[in-house]
């Protein structure tokens, strides 16, 4: 926990990628995909194997300057071992959309 604990105030103080409100949504998933990678001990390039993808196109998600692609966030959360889940919120209710 202390290497993720590292990388998250070295992510705080990153002022440009802060500054970004409209990434705020990316930077919370690149912040828990981060983390989840971490804890299971994997490297971005192992990550990026179990993907199908390169080791840039990891960095580049994990660092949260665009919006990421349906399809790339499902490939990342099957190699950690989840499944990436999609909620609608309307009023206050959630609606679980789909599971892929």
């Amino acid at each position: 926990m202390e290497k993720w604990d590292q990388i998250e105030a070295e992510l705080d103080r990153d002022t440009d990628h802060a500054a970004a409100a409209e990434l705020e949504p990316w930077k919370q998933i690149a912040r828990r995909l981060i983390r989840y990678r971490i804890e299971q001990g994997i490297t971005q390039t192992e990550l990026a194997r179990r993907c199908g993808m390169s080791q840039p196109a990891i960095a580049r998600l994990e660092s949260a300057e665009h919006e990421p692609k349906l399809s790339t966030l499902r490939k990342v959360a099957h190699a950690l071992g989840g499944e990436l889940v999609i909620n609608l919120q309307v009023k206050g209710e959630r609606h679980e959309l789909a599971t892929i």
